[in-house]
């Protein structure tokens, strides 16, 4: 069926141009070229986990002049490397617990003193040994998750073949988190920057123009390059809108608005760079979060917009989010996954489950459901309200609160980031893709459920919860404990809005394309299409919308007076 009265242009691949008078290598060869050109004793290639350093390795050995070093085998090797992890990996399917730990965790007694032989040290820590010239290796994380669903191990593990919710767990707990860290680390200290998602087709400029290419964002609003993902209860609805391969079974996500996950397209001197936009937050910080956000959340873009797709498809799991504290004290998190649902399309029987149902008796919930794992079957109705839903409603759903959007129904997700912290409760009895069941985790999410949300509770204080600031603004917040706001801005023709000095996230929700445009003329105008979503950095204040017909655009912000909570 089709869902749109007009044509979707919305765009899969949003490219941004820089020119630099630099060079701009592109290919294998030519990049080792430059690297081996290079005079000095020890070059180090440092690269991000999840860049093919074997085949790097199985290229650089044609070079007989340079002693080559795998930076694998100067670390604390596999065993070791278990044994400390051990408590952040744990034995869970899906959580970990985010890591403490530090590069010097993984790499010790390392040598002191550069060799005199001409040296390349390959890998993960490669900056960690003394060199003369540093290039950095990079791949976006959506790469690497791909990467390991094809059968690429963890790093120093050679868990080829286990579980991928297993291998994105390490990942996610501990990898990355090092990773990350240990590229922050290195930002002053990088010679060359090489984008390295496809390993014989690697791009490199020096790591000057990387950073000016990176900078011009932070003087306009900018799109991430979304990523889509079928998913076992997954729909159709995106297939139209986004444009996508009709003949797939279905997806279920679309990522276009979460930074650590998605990257950036930077088209430099006609060569194409598709990189982590991570590093963006890494570089430039406060031009892009502002003072507030940077403040309390470092160098993390708090909010996260994503799509669920249930259009013909099957109700989510029945789940819910841990409280603040729960996160904290069980799994080292600094904030939980508080969200609303946005609305952007329903059918006729669309509906969201969200909170219990009124004098329900917590003790027979609890135990029926425990019991569902044994006995494969749960009565949902029996304790959840199912509220119907159409196009343009918003559900508000802090931590706590059991819901899960059910069939026919096209969600724009508007969330705290920490978006892997999901406590399915009940799954309907079904198998994933990979014909497995879908893991449950019935006593970390009862540990969290807040009973306070019943019925008339929903009703009052958490659907289409709006309050009109002025003819064409509304406020939508998500709920008074949580630190995300959101509005709701309407208009046809043009209008001028001044934001607040901080990053806002925002989806054209209603209207099939509106113009950006700098009051000041700080920036080229900026095309937006239906349900793209986009950034507006805290730097860019004023902006004029345009818009041919009624255009609706929802955007969500930190709220300025919320401060970090002690724990």
């Amino acid at each position: 069926m089709r869902y749109l009265d007009f044509h979707s242009n919305y765009d899969k691949t949003p490219t941004t141009r820089y020119e630099t008078g630099q060079d701009v290598y592109a290919g294998l060869k030519p990049l080792l070229n430059h690297i081996t050109s290079k005079a000095s004793s020890v070059i180090a290639l440092e690269t991000y986990p999840g860049v093919d350093v074997d085949t790097i390795l199985e290229a650089l050995s044609a070079y007989k002049d340079f002693q080559i070093i795998d930076m694998r085998t100067l670390s604390i090797g596999k065993e070791a490397y278990l044994k400390r992890f051990k408590d952040d990996f744990t034995d869970d399917r899906v959580f970990g617990i985010k890591t403490t730990k530090t590069m010097a965790d993984i790499f010790q007694n390392l040598p002191p003193t550069k060799p005199l032989t001409p040296t390349i040290i390959v890998g993960f820590g490669a900056a960690l040994y003394p060199h003369d010239v540093l290039y950095y290796g990079s791949i976006h994380r959506y790469e690497h998750q791909l990467r390991m669903r094809q059968g690429q191990p963890n790093y120093l593990l050679e868990n080829n073949t286990e579980d991928i919710l297993t291998k994105y767990k390490i990942a996610y707990f501990v990898e990355w988190v090092i990773a990350n860290q240990h590229k922050r680390n290195l930002l002053s200290k990088i010679d060359y920057f090489i984008e390295w998602n496809d390993i014989a087709a690697p791009k490199m400029v020096s790591f000057e123009v990387y950073q000016d290419a990176l900078k011009r964002f932070t003087n306009q609003p900018f799109r991430l390059v979304p990523y889509f993902d079928p998913g076992v209860w997954g729909g159709q609805w995106m297939k139209e809108v986004c444009q996508l391969n009709p003949h797939e079974k279905n997806y279920a996500w679309s990522f276009d608005g979460v930074v650590e996950e998605n990257s950036l397209r930077l088209l430099i001197n006609d060569v194409l760079f598709d990189v982590p936009a991570q590093d963006l937050i890494d570089l430039y910080p406060e031009p892009i979060l502002g003072p507030h956000v940077f403040e309390h959340f470092q160098y993390n873009l708090p909010i996260r917009f994503d799509l669920l797709d249930t259009m013909e498809g099957q109700n989510l799991s029945l789940q819910v989010h841990p409280t603040r504290s729960y996160i904290k004290t069980h799994f080292n998190m600094p904030y939980t996954q508080d969200e609303s649902y946005y609305i952007l399309d329903a059918l006729e029987d669309g509906a969201v489950y969200l909170g219990f149902k009124e004098a329900i008796h917590p003790d027979e919930f609890e135990a029926d459901l425990r019991h569902s794992e044994s006995t494969q079957s749960f009565d949902a109705l029996k304790y959840v309200n199912v509220f119907p839903v159409k196009k343009h409603d918003h559900l508000l759903i802090p931590a706590g609160t059991i819901h899960c959007s059910g069939k026919n129904t096209m969600v724009l997700e508007i969330s705290a980031a920490a978006y892997i912290f999901t406590f399915k409760l009940w799954d309907w009895n079904r198998l994933g893709l990979d014909g497995k069941m879908r893991p449950v985790h019935i006593e970390h999410g009862l540990k969290n459920i807040d009973y306070s949300k019943t019925t008339q509770i929903i009703q009052d204080h958490h659907i289409n919860t709006l309050t009109v600031l002025d003819d064409h603004l509304e406020k939508t917040g998500l709920d008074h404990e949580t630190f995300l706001d959101s509005y709701r801005l309407s208009f046809k023709g043009t209008y001028q809005y001044t934001f607040a000095p901080t990053v806002q996230m925002a989806n054209l929700v209603s209207g099939q394309k509106m113009m950006m445009r700098s009051m000041s003329g700080a920036f080229e105008p900026l095309e937006i299409h239906y349900a793209e979503t986009f950034i507006i950095p805290a730097q860019v204040q004023d902006i004029e919308f345009e818009c041919l017909e009624e255009c609706k655009v929802v955007f969500a912000e930190v709220n300025p007076s919320w401060s970090k909570p002690s724990y």
